[in-house]
């Protein structure tokens, strides 16, 4: 299992807690910032992740309450990065990831592809219209 994170407490305590419940895991912890990198190289790159991937679960978000008016630009900016970029682009790794699985081991192992939305993409708030946009292309993305 990998886990991505930019916070490395989170992520020392998710594996400590799938750790406790599922002790014949192994788990790889991959210290992420999806607000300030595009260069997810380090998940990408590692061989052994990629032939052995089974599931992704997209759950990345970042939520500011604000009337999208009213917000900076640059707020803005971070909530499309945040919520847009990396779901597509784990989303694709994992599929191409797959794919090259069934050709290169010659199986199909069974995978999937969950990405977490919000109530925010089906409900539409005037202080959420951004982050319910991105959220909302989540559950498209998902279905």
């Amino acid at each position: 299992m990998a886990i991505c994170s930019r916070s490395i407490d989170k992520l020392a305590t998710t594996k400590a807690d799938v750790e406790s419940k599922c002790p014949d895991v192994e788990i790889r912890v991959v210290p992420i910032d999806f607000s300030k990198t595009l260069d997810y190289s380090s998940l990408f790159n590692d061989k052994e992740i990629a032939e052995n991937l089974r599931l992704i679960v997209n759950n990345v978000g970042y939520f500011k309450v604000c009337k999208v008016f009213e917000d900076d630009p640059e707020d803005l900016q971070r909530q499309i990065k945040v919520n847009l970029y990396p779901v597509t682009l784990l989303s694709k790794f994992g599929i191409n990831s797959f794919k090259n699985q069934q050709v290169n081991q010659g199986y199909v192992n069974r995978f999937g592809l969950v990405s977490v939305s919000s109530y925010s993409a089906i409900r539409h708030y005037t202080t959420a219209g951004v982050y319910g946009g991105t959220k909302r292309y989540d559950k498209f993305l998902g279905h």
